[in-house]
């Protein structure tokens, strides 16, 4: 009995392996299929309007593939709020990709060279689109205009 019984474990190390191969295959597969391309524009928008502007930015870090969808969402971009020193830094490589959709920018800084280099942009031609621009340090509340 000993015997069979060896038979069987060798039996299902054998199989065991076999799935682990075909299971590896499929995951290798899965992560060359881009699922973020084959998303309706009206769903991107619908999952990133839940997410919060810095790990939006993040995202179009991801691929290009991601990069290219989410830069040319213009509803992700109308209205942009910087609210500290590490969004406008984060945002800064995306700035001429982004630029053309943005038509309400507010920047709330505690520091003036974090604005003063965001305003540059605008200076630069940048924010061809805008339309509104708030500016208010750390501690005021913007205003309804």
């Amino acid at each position: 009995m000993r015997p069979s019984s060896s038979y069987s474990l060798r039996c299902t190390t054998i199989s065991f392996s076999e799935k682990h191969r075909t299971s590896c295959r499929r995951c290798n597969a899965a992560q060359s299929d881009d699922f973020f391309r084959k998303l309706p524009y009206e769903v991107i928008i619908l999952i990133f309007k839940n997410v919060h502007f810095p790990d939006i930015v993040e995202c179009l870090n991801v691929s290009n593939s991601w990069n290219k969808s989410l830069s040319g969402c213009f509803e992700l971009w109308r209205d942009m709020t910087i609210s500290d020193s590490c969004h406008a830094f984060a945002i800064q490589p995306w700035i001429p990709d982004i630029h053309c959709h943005v038509q309400e920018l507010t920047f709330s800084f505690a520091d003036a060279t974090t604005l003063s280099r965001t305003l540059g942009f605008i200076a630069a031609g940048y924010f061809e689109q805008l339309r509104s621009l708030q500016i208010y340090s750390k501690g005021s509340s913007p205003r309804n205009n």
